[in-house]
C-alpha cells in the first residue's frame, strides 16, 4: 500500500515528538499554515509522540493538508500491536507507507533514523532534510545517554542527509568541525517570530525567564543574580514561566535563599506575548540552546535579553545595542542594574530589538525555510 499514491499531491512528513508550546512546534505550525495557504498540492504528516496540554494539536488539526498520527493512539495504519511496542517501527511503517516526498526531522536520534532508512530502503528516494535546533555537541552532553557513540554515528551517518538546516552559524560550524559534515549540504537558516510589533504596557516584574526548568537552562545562575540584586533593589521580582524536572529543587532553593518574595512561578501559555509584555528584561542563562525563539518574541515586546553568551547567542543578541551577553551571574547581575536604574537604556535597547528582529528573523525567515523544503524535491 502506498497511501501517496490516492493523490497528486506532495507529501511533507514530519517527526516531532510533541507539539507542546516551544519554539519548535511554533516553527513547524508556522510551516503548516503557510504551506495550508499557498502551497495546497502538498500533504503534511506529523508523527507525534501524544496528545499535551497547552499544545498545537486543536489548531494542526483544524487544516484541511495537516494529518497527525499519535503514536499513542491506535490508528488503521499501525493498529498491529507488535508495531506499537516500539516508536522505532511505528515511525518507519508510516514512512513506508506514505513514502513521502520531504522527511524532516528535529532531532538527532530521529534524524540519524531517516538516514538509514533512506540507506536500507534504497529503492525509495524520499529527501531527508534534517534540522538541528542546537548545537549538536551541546545537545548531546545534556540529552544523550551515549554521547560518544551517538556522535560518531552522526560522523558517519548525516553525510548522507540531502540537507541539514542548522539556525545559526556556530552550529554550522559545529556539524563541519566535530561531525564531519560536508559544507554543501549544510544551509543556514535562522529561526523565526511571526509575531506583530508590540506596544509595551504596565510592568509587573523586573525580570522574566521563560521557558523548560531542565540543567542546560542552568536557572540556578539566575538565582544566583537575584540574590546579588536583592542588596540594591529589595523589591525586585523575577517571574520563572516554565516547568520541568528541576521545579522542585530550585523551589527549594529559592526558599532556603529567603528569596520567596522576589521570584514567582508562573505557567506557561499559548499566548506567550500576554506573559512577556508584563517584565522589563527577559532573562536566559543556558548552557545550550539554538537559537531562542523566545528571545526573538521578546524583542517583538521591545523587551531588551540578557543572557549567557551561549554557542551562538551573538547572532540574536547585538552585546550593548538589542541586550546583553554576560558570562557569569554577578556581570548580569550589573547589566541588570544598570537597565533598572536608567528607563532610557531600557528604551533604547528595546527599539533596537524590535528592529533587529524584523529584519533578520521574521516572516522572509519563515519563507525562505519553506521554500528549502519546496525546492529540495
Amino acid at each position: 500500500m502506498n497511501i501517496k499514491s490516492k493523490t497528486n499531491s506532495k507529501t511533507l512528513l514530519v517527526i516531532i515528538w510533541n507539539l507542546g508550546i516551544g519554539g519548535v512546534q511554533k516553527r513547524i505550525k508556522d510551516i503548516a499554515f503557510d504551506m495550508t495557504e499557498n502551497h495546497p498540492h502538498w500533504q503534511i504528516i506529523l508523527l507525534v509522540k501524544n496528545r499535551q496540554p497547552q499544545c498545537f494539536n486543536h489548531l494542526l488539526e483544524s487544516l484541511s493538508n495537516v494529518t497527525i498520527h499519535y503514536f499513542s493512539s491506535v490508528d488503521s495504519i499501525t493498529h498491529d500491536r507488535i508495531i506499537r511496542r516500539s516508536p522505532l517501527p511505528w515511525i518507519l511503517t508510516h514512512i513506508y507507507l506514505y513514502n513521502p516526498t520531504v522527511c524532516l526531522s528535529f532531532l538527532s536520534h530521529f534524524s540519524l533514523l531517516l538516514v538509514l532508512y533512506r540507506l536500507f530502503v534504497f529503492w525509495r528516494k524520499p529527501i531527508i532534510v534534517l534540522n538541528e535546533v542546537s548545537q549538536t555537541t551541546n545537545y548531546l552532553h545534556f540529552h544523550s545517554s551515549h554521547p560518544n557513540m551517538e556522535k560518531w554515528l552522526i560522523r558517519l551517518f548525516y553525510r548522507f542527509a540531502d540537507k541539514i538546516i542548522t539556525p545559526s552559524k556556530a552550529g554550522a560550524k559545529d556539524l563541519q568541525q566535530n561531525y564531519w559534515v560536508p559544507p554543501k549540504k549544510l544551509t543556514v537558516i535562522p529561526n523565526w517570530t511571526l509575531f506583530p510589533p508590540t506596544k509595551p504596557s504596565k510592568k509587573i516584574y523586573d525580570l522574566m525567564y521563560i521557558g523548560r526548568f531542565e540543567p542546560e537552562k542552568n536557572i540556578s545562575a539566575l538565582i544566583e543574580t537575584v540574590l546579588i540584586l536583592k542588596k540594591s533593589f529589595p523589591h525586585l521580582r523575577l517571574a520563572l514561566v516554565g516547568e520541568g524536572s528541576l521545579e522542585m529543587s530550585l523551589k527549594e532553593t529559592v526558599k532556603e535563599l529567603s528569596l520567596n518574595q522576589n521570584i514567582v512561578y508562573l505557567k506557561t501559555t499559548s499566548n506567550l506575548m500576554s506573559l512577556l509584555k508584563q517584565a522589563k528584561i527577559f532573562v536566559i542563562a543556558s548552557q545550550s540552546e539554538g537559537l531562542p525563539n523566545v528571545v526573538l518574541e521578546a524583542g517583538m515586546g521591545q523587551i531588551p535579553t540578557i543572557a549567557n553568551h551561549f554557542a551562538g547567542a551573538e547572532e540574536v543578541i547585538l552585546h550593548g545595542k538589542t541586550g546583553y551577553l554576560t558570562n557569569s551571574p554577578k556581570e548580569m547581575a550589573a547589566f541588570i542594574s544598570r537597565i533598572l536604574s536608567h528607563t532610557s537604556i531600557t528604551n533604547q535597547l528595546g527599539k533596537a530589538a524590535e528592529k533587529y528582529i524584523l529584519q533578520n528573523f521574521h516572516k522572509k525567515t519563515q519563507d525562505l525555510f519553506i521554500q528549502t523544503l519546496i525546492k529540495s524535491a
